[in-house]
């Protein structure tokens, strides 16, 4: 649907898992009482089975390629340059929207004016002790980048006596299934690249929306299932860089706001408010689709964690030749502990026989010095035991 009623845009950004896309789409096609969206899927220099779930799909979203992937910030960055809709809405492929998520969605954007408005995630793994448990309803960053997700792992029942579930000012909201003003994204330039490939760039465009006194909601009944970290669960070396990269770029821009913050925060306290800086955008969604651009992000990102991989190697191997260095330092101590420890085992093996009889010994003794207690006043006790000793 292209045409000017459209009223949501839902972007996806597509990489790795086609059975999960698919899962998504006919969640999007199974929608009631949503107001008028259109689809675009980003395939992020996915897998041809990952074009073809997208591609082949009954509801015919719109399909951008890219040549590479060049992370999650991007990608909706390009979706959104091609979107037409009021509101655009970031969905992960591996979430599956509940039938009346995008219609509880847009009634709560539209109700309070909302500059965004977050989803409530269920954990998306049907067999698993979580399933269907809360992952998030609404988040807060607190001081020194902690993050408190909250209702994560209580019931949906529990979440809503607790005042998780409840429609509220937030202070952020995951980008998983995350609705924004669609004038509001261009204005500001979008997702930040400086937080390519993941993690922090939907934090950041929340606190950057509310600097300019936007107001980031929760839509309680709005709901999707979701699996975390999904596309890249077989890829820990991948993640743990991506959020230490993207994590030292959140505090570099955001570190004197959280210095401020306090360190616990609950589901009924008004989020931390977000002083307003002098701020641009942070870029240009213009050209972003270019097959030059995406090639040039992906090698500069490919870049950044060939040297952090390098630098954990480097680190690790220093770790392995201060090793070295004190075993050899040490050497003769484990050579005469050996020793000792061995000349011990041969002294036990050879009298072996006579500590046998020793506890024997000791244990009749014992048990003799029990019956005279019993039988004999105390006050001849010592005398008797003496006598016993000679």
């Amino acid at each position: 649907m292209r045409e000017s009623a459209v009223v949501a845009s839902i972007v996806i950004p597509a990489w790795r898992l086609a059975d999960e896309l698919a899962a998504c789409l006919d969640g999007l096609a199974a929608q009631v009482d949503a107001p008028a969206f259109e689809v675009i899927v980003v395939v992020n220099g996915a897998d041809p089975a990952v074009v073809a779930a997208a591609s082949g799909h009954p509801s015919a979203p719109q399909v951008i390629e890219l040549p590479a992937n060049v992370g999650f910030g991007w990608a909706c960055n390009v979706g959104a340059q091609a979107a037409v809709g009021e509101y655009l809405v970031f969905l992960n492929d591996d979430a599956q929207p509940e039938s009346d998520w995008l219609q509880q969605l847009v009634a709560v954007a539209r109700r309070r004016g909302a500059a965004a408005v977050a989803s409530v995630l269920l954990n998306g793994d049907d067999t698993g002790p979580d399933a269907g448990t809360v992952q998030e309803a609404g988040a807060a960053m607190l001081r020194g980048t902690v993050t408190v997700h909250f209702g994560q792992g209580e019931t949906v029942e529990a979440a809503e006596e607790s005042g998780c579930l409840q429609e509220r000012l937030i202070d952020y909201g995951s980008g998983a299934a995350l609705l924004v003003r669609r004038q509001d994204f261009v204005a500001l330039g979008g997702f930040d690249l400086r937080y390519s490939p993941a993690y922090y760039e939907d934090v950041d465009l929340q606190f950057r929306l509310r600097e300019r006194a936007g107001e980031v909601w929760l839509a309680p009944l709005a709901r999707v299932r979701h699996r975390s970290g999904g596309s890249t669960a077989d890829r820990s070396a991948v993640r743990t860089w991506a959020g230490l990269h993207a994590g030292h770029a959140f505090v570099e821009r955001w570190g004197d706001l959280l210095a401020g913050r306090p360190a616990t925060a609950t589901a009924r306290c008004a989020p931390p408010p977000v002083s307003a800086r002098e701020r641009g955008p942070v870029g240009d969604l213009v050209g972003l689709a270019d097959r030059e651009a995406v090639l040039q992000g992906a090698l500069r990102i490919s870049r950044e964690y060939v040297t952090w991989l390098e630098e954990q190697y480097a680190a690790e191997e220093g770790v392995r030749t201060r090793l070295a260095e004190i075993l050899e330092t040490n050497h003769h101590h484990f050579t005469r502990a050996n020793e000792a420890e061995g000349r011990l085992a041969e002294a036990l093996a050879l009298n072996h026989d006579g500590y046998v009889k020793a506890l024997l010994l000791s244990e009749e003794l014992q048990t003799l010095r029990g019956r005279l207690e019993r039988r004999t006043p105390r006050a001849h006790l010592a005398g008797a035991w003496r006598r016993l000793r000679r």
